[in-house]
């Protein structure tokens, strides 16, 4: 209220439109970006593929798990195996294989979560040197 309690008829019509306004907005309730969270297990794929000696695999889990990457060669031989921890959401878990021969490698992500094992997904890659 300005000094005296006075409002002009100009400024009551302006308080009046920016109520009206405002009325229909959705009110944000927080200045963080909303965070959406995934219902189910999915392989997101690898990048960079093909790739030069590193790459990232990249998953999301509904809740928090435990994971198991496996790397196999064309050959079927295990070469690298990673396990770890993930919370829910996005994961990105870097693979590198300078040790190994250029070629087609195949992963496998597994995830264990409340006692249960699940196959979150498998791909294929290719390592060019």
């Amino acid at each position: 209220m300005p000094q005296g309690g006075q409002l002009t008829n100009d400024e009551i019509n302006t308080i009046r439109q920016w109520i009206a306004e405002g009325a229909s907005e959705e009110i944000q309730t927080s200045n963080g970006p909303q965070i959406e969270y995934p219902t189910d297990y999915k392989l997101l794929g690898n990048y960079p593929n093909p790739f030069n000696p590193a790459t990232t695999i990249q998953f999301q889990v509904p809740e928090a798990s435990q994971f198991k990457i496996t790397v196999y060669n064309a050959n079927g031989q295990l070469v690298q195996e990673k396990s770890g921890s993930a919370s829910i959401g996005v994961k990105e878990e870097s693979i590198n294989l300078s040790a190994n021969p250029s070629g087609v490698y195949f992963y496998r992500v597994n995830a264990n979560a409340n006692g249960q094992r699940r196959l979150i997904g498998s791909g294929k890659m290719t390592l060019v040197k």
